[in-house]
């Protein structure tokens, strides 16, 4: 009776039975043929896992760390206190009383200030004047400074600004008054011993050198 062995072989990626090989180094070589054809179907699965996993992991976390700034600085902005300070009339005179602005003279500003809340401001509300011609003179300062203002306070604040001597005759001056911080660059609306935010919408008149 003929001896006979059967063996594994890989066709369309599966195993089937057939007759093993009678001489030692072909069974050999049949074995390391099958044992590499095994380990590249494992080694594939693997990689495809590996690489989908670690694209939803990033995206995933991509994701997360937008949302999750973004809600921060929408938190921030909302939690910031506010107050709006601004001009709400102004009148003018010129020291020689005569009604005209004439060049090398001084006008003085008188203007009505209010906070318009919502809250109150007692860290040195203030307001600011700016000249649209650079050789008209602030006396002074130009900024006008209170203690502080209750929601609802008007109060009266003014300015003296002189005309060059050397203008030439008529002369439109724009004038712009806006509320701010003692401080503007400094940090505000954090609670504390920080100041409200200032929102202000800005009064612009005019003056004419005659």
């Amino acid at each position: 009776m003929k001896a006979t062995q059967t063996r594994l072989a890989v066709e369309d990626g599966k195993l089937s039975a057939s007759r093993w090989p009678r001489d030692p180094l072909l069974c050999l070589l049949s074995l390391l043929i099958l044992m590499g054809c095994q380990g590249g179907h494992q080694l594939s699965g693997a990689d495809d896992d590996d690489d989908s996993g670690a694209d939803d992991d990033d995206d995933s976390g991509a994701d997360d760390d937008d949302d999750s700034a973004a809600d921060d600085d929408d938190d921030s902005a909302e939690d910031l206190l506010s107050t709006a300070l601004n001009a709400v009339s102004v009148a003018t005179s010129d020291v020689s009383g005569d009604g005209i602005w004439s060049p090398g003279e001084t006008l003085v500003i008188t203007a009505e200030l209010r906070n318009d809340g919502p809250l109150d401001h007692m860290y040195y509300p203030s307001f600011q004047l700016e000249a649209s011609v650079p050789e008209v003179t602030i006396l002074l300062n130009s900024l006008w400074t209170f203690y502080g203002m209750y929601v609802g306070n008007s109060m009266e604040g003014g300015w003296s600004v002189t005309a060059p001597s050397d203008a030439t005759p008529p002369l439109q001056v724009t004038f712009t008054i806006t509320g701010q911080n003692l401080h503007p660059d400094q940090p505000c609306g954090g609670g504390g011993l920080e100041p409200p935010c200032i929102t202000s919408t800005p009064l612009v008149f005019s003056a004419t050198i005659e």
